[in-house]
């Protein structure tokens, strides 16, 4: 089985109102969407991390992470 891993420079940024499902939905579908090729079979996937129906985007430091881990610690996120 031959394969390629294809990365992404889709606009990630997060719209006014969009719940997180559709979010995902829609960054997913916008990754896919620069790579289709007629011949070739595709799988395009994402994932986040959503904590009190807020997503938690990439940490961009240090400082960053501890907040998120801190958030996080003792809840229940999906």
């Amino acid at each position: 089985l031959e394969f390629q891993i294809l990365p992404s420079s889709s606009d990630e940024s997060e719209r006014i109102k969009e719940t997180p499902l559709a979010y995902l939905k829609r960054v997913t579908f916008l990754k896919l969407g620069e790579q289709i090729q007629k011949e070739n079979f595709h799988i395009s996937s994402d994932t986040i991390v959503v904590l009190e129906n807020r997503i938690l985007h990439k940490v961009n430091d240090f400082e960053d992470a501890k907040i998120h881990l801190k958030s996080l610690s003792g809840k229940v996120h999906t």
